[in-house]
């Protein structure tokens, strides 16, 4: 899947180096990075990057319980929050280990580019969420049970 390199790669592509040089700048967390946690290489200003998933003897990336308020400058979480049970609760948490002034970089995919309008989802059988920025969800039937606004 490596969908963290993948989102690197389009950056580079896409984006100038303006992009990493602002938001990942600094002390950060990689929350459900699994084997593809973000690199030094596509990102020169970060100081250093924790790794945080459930493989790597973790947790779900939902409640950090034994990571400090205001800890990192930022944190950055890659195609995990649509697996989470509680989205709201995680974000909550994530943004609480960030520092004033720091920073929540967070990609999900989008339930029309993703998704193609079916649920529960044909791709991935572990997807509890879907996410859009429509006003309108494209799935037919989406609700509270599987779709969160942030």
């Amino acid at each position: 899947m490596n969908e963290q390199s993948k989102a690197a790669q389009r950056r580079r592509v896409v984006m100038d180096s303006r992009f990493a040089e602002r938001w990942f700048v600094g002390r950060g967390l990689d929350v459900g990075c699994g084997s593809d946690p973000l690199s030094k290489v596509d990102y020169p200003n970060i100081i250093e990057i924790v790794p945080y998933d459930i493989v790597l003897g973790n947790a779900s990336g939902q409640l950090l319980p034994e990571i400090r308020d205001a800890e990192f400058d930022f944190v950055h979480s890659s195609h995990c929050l649509e697996h989470l049970v509680h989205p709201r609760i995680a974000l909550a948490n994530w943004v609480r280990v960030v520092k004033p002034g720091g920073y929540l970089i967070c990609t999900v995919p989008e339930e029309f580019l993703y998704e193609q309008g079916h649920w529960p989802s044909r791709f991935n059988a572990d997807h509890k969420h879907s996410f859009t920025l429509r006003s309108i969800p494209i799935i037919p039937g989406s609700g509270q049970s599987h779709r969160s606004e942030v």
